[in-house]
């Protein structure tokens, strides 16, 4: 199937689908970088705009105490709609990691822009617990 619409497009046919699809998904990340810029902006984690592939890695900034992403992806972020990979994922260790894998390429812009503002709301109230319980010790 590939060789036959591969002698159909022709070379140059190839090339324009690559581009085309290029161009897709470079728009996609574009959505996903400014609706990560809107609601982590502020300090609440750090990331690279991607180059290539069809995921953002980032670091939450979250307090020493809760650093590890694990909990606050499969549990407070799922139960408030949002899906997204822990760090300790992609480490043969599963080692603790406040960094998640969050892919860009099946959401348009305003699920992105929602998800990501939950999983914001999410970090914030992690960051407001840390802080009033370190308040009464």
């Amino acid at each position: 199937m590939v060789l036959a619409i591969l002698k159909h497009w022709g070379r140059s046919g190839f090339h324009a689908h690559v581009y085309n699809i290029c161009d897709f998904y470079r728009a996609k990340r574009d959505v996903f970088h400014e609706a990560m810029t809107k609601h982590f902006g502020n300090g609440l984690a750090e990331w690279t705009k991607p180059e290539a592939g069809l995921f953002f890695w980032f670091k939450l900034n979250l307090p020493p105490s809760k650093s590890d992403s694990y909990h606050l992806i499969r549990t407070k972020a799922l139960a408030k709609g949002v899906l997204a990979v822990p760090g300790a994922a992609f480490y043969p260790s599963g080692r603790k990691s406040a960094y998640v894998r969050a892919s860009f390429s099946l959401v348009d812009k305003q699920e992105a822009d929602e998800a990501l503002r939950r999983l914001a709301e999410v970090v914030k109230e992690v960051i407001t617990v840390d802080k009033a319980e370190g308040q009464q010790h």
